[in-house]
């Protein structure tokens, strides 16, 4: 039987883990996804209400960033960020569906581990050992 977390641990969790990984994405560029689901199934969340969660956190982070980026001086190259955004919209609907309606939770954390493991394979070849 899983414990849930009380209400204080639920704040604590939202302000200090919200304030870390906000300045994570906004120092790497990332939405934060990655770093949210794992840490709410870390306390005790459902592998699908934290995916759910992750995707309105992600939401909130990525318009932050960008924000802050464009402020700072940043030049996105507008054509490209369009064309990323509707296929991140497309891709995003196809798996939320197919996730809600075909997948158990354990499917759930194994593929988001498949995925977690596969980046960072990607990201040690890529930047550590070819760089």
């Amino acid at each position: 039987k899983k414990k849930l977390m009380t209400p204080a641990g639920k704040l604590f969790l939202g302000i200090f883990g919200g304030v870390g990984l906000g300045f994570d994405a906004g120092l790497i560029g990332r939405g934060g996804g990655a770093m949210v689901v794992p840490l709410l199934v870390l306390f005790g969340v459902g592998a699908k209400t934290a995916a759910a969660t992750s995707m309105f956190v992600v939401i909130c982070s990525t318009t932050s960033s960008l924000v802050s980026h464009i402020i700072a001086g940043a030049h996105p190259i507008w054509a490209l960020w369009a064309a990323c955004a509707a296929a991140v919209v497309t891709g995003s609907n196809l798996g939320a569906r197919f996730m809600s309606g075909k997948m158990k939770p354990r499917g759930v954390r194994v593929a988001f581990g498949i995925v977690l493991l596969i980046v960072a394979l990607i990201l040690l070849i890529k930047d550590v050992w070819l760089a």
